[in-house]
C-alpha cells in the first residue's frame, strides 16, 4: 500500500493499492470485515484522500489520472485527466467542492470536480510534487518537492485579501535549518478544461 486516509468521521479508513491499482474502503472498527473494493485506475495508485462529508473518496494513480468515487463504489468514478505522467498527491478542500493533485510533470492542478471539471495549474517548474494540501479557509495551497515546500495562493478557491498579491507565494526549503525565503512571481495560469469521464 502507498497511501492511507481515515475519512473526516473515523468510520472509514482508504488505502491505495501501489500493486494491484486498486483503492479499499475499510470499517476500522471491524477489522474482520472485508473491504469495499474499487477498482478503475490502470496502474499503481499513489494517494488517496476523502471529502468533508466522507462519501466521496480521491485517488491519484500513475495513469495520469485523478478519480473521484463514492466510497461504497456503487457508481462510476469522476475521472480528471490533464497531467502529463503520474499523479502522486491529491487532497481536498474544507468544503470537499475543490481537488488538488501535483505530479511528475511538475504541476499543481486545483479541479472543480463536480461538474463542469475544469482545472487551474498554479505550478510549473521542472521538479516533481510529491504532496499537496489545503489551508483549512481554502486561500492557499502548500506543495512539496525535490527543493521546496511552496506556499501558493489559489484564485479560484474563494475571495482573495486585495493586500495579497494573486501572483506572489513564498518559498523555502524544507528541513532547511536557513531562515531565509524566497518570494516567487509565478502567476496562475489557466488551462484548458478537460472534460470528465463518468
Amino acid at each position: 500500500m502507498s497511501d492511507v486516509a481515515f475519512a473526516p468521521d473515523g468510520r472509514h479508513l482508504a488505502t491505495a493499492g501501489f500493486y494491484d491499482h486498486t483503492v479499499r474502503v475499510w470499517d476500522p472498527m471491524a477489522p474482520g470485515t472485508a473491504p469495499v473494493l474499487i477498482e478503475g485506475h490502470e496502474s499503481a495508485v499513489n494517494s488517496v484522500a476523502f471529502g468533508a462529508d466522507g462519501r466521496w473518496v480521491a485517488s491519484a494513480g500513475n495513469d495520469a489520472t485523478v478519480r473521484v468515487w463514492e466510497w461504497d463504489g456503487t457508481s462510476p468514478p469522476v475521472t480528471l485527466e490533464g497531467h502529463d505522467g503520474r499523479v502522486g498527491a491529491v487532497a481536498f478542500n474544507a468544503d470537499g467542492l475543490l481537488v488538488v493533485s501535483g505530479g511528475r510533470d511538475g504541476t499543481v492542478r486545483v479541479w472543480r470536480w463536480q461538474s463542469p471539471a475544469s482545472a487551474v495549474s498554479l505550478q510549473r517548474r521542472g521538479s516533481e510534487v510529491y504532496e499537496v494540501a489545503f489551508h483549512p479557509d481554502g486561500s492557499t495551497v502548500a506543495t512539496a518537492d525535490d527543493e521546496f515546500a511552496i506556499l501558493r495562493p489559489c484564485p479560484v478557491c474563494g475571495p482573495m485579501p486585495e493586500a495579497v498579491a494573486l501572483a506572489e507565494g513564498r518559498t523555502a526549503r524544507p528541513g532547511s535549518n536557513d531562515a531565509s525565503a524566497r518570494v516567487r512571481a509565478d502567476r496562475p495560469r489557466p488551462i484548458p478544461a478537460e472534460p470528465a469521464r463518468r
